[in-house]
């Protein structure tokens, strides 16, 4: 049987015994993967290798940027009691760090992301409403 070549995979046991609390930690203070890459002392490549092999790291994780994503809601609702920071900074953390959204997707149509076309006709009562998806047809 041949040797393996290259350095071994890193595995949980490889980081800090308290590698779990630095996580939760980092994420409870809004921390990104970055963050507690630093803090566990690991580079990208360890911290991919963790994820695609252990289910305890997984986990961990997933913890962390649920922390995460609730320190900087804490922080949005904050700045709207206050008024400190900046609404526009924090828009745009919370789209790229959680991909949220100004509209939800509409998956479930075949014409997502179309406009909508809204046509009505001004009675009293009101004699029929038409809603439709897509280019505006002719009448």
């Amino acid at each position: 049987m041949p040797n393996p070549v290259g350095r071994p995979r890193t595995t949980v046991e490889d980081l800090p015994a308290n590698w779990k609390e630095i996580m939760a930690d980092c994420g409870q203070e809004g921390g990104s993967a970055v963050e507690v890459r630093c803090s566990l002392g690991i580079g990208e490549s360890a911290w991919g290798t963790l994820l695609e092999d252990s289910e305890e790291f997984q986990q961990a994780e997933e913890q962390r940027q649920m922390l995460c994503q609730v320190w900087w809601e804490k922080q949005g609702r904050r700045m709207v009691v206050t008024g400190d920071g900046s609404a526009s900074v924090w828009i745009f953390n919370m789209k790229n760090r959680f991909g949220m959204r100004d509209q939800p997707k509409d998956e479930g149509s075949e014409n997502a992301g179309e406009p909508l076309n809204i046509q009505f006709e001004v009675a009293d009562p009101v004699k029929s409403i038409s809603i439709t998806k897509g280019e505006k047809k002719q009448a």
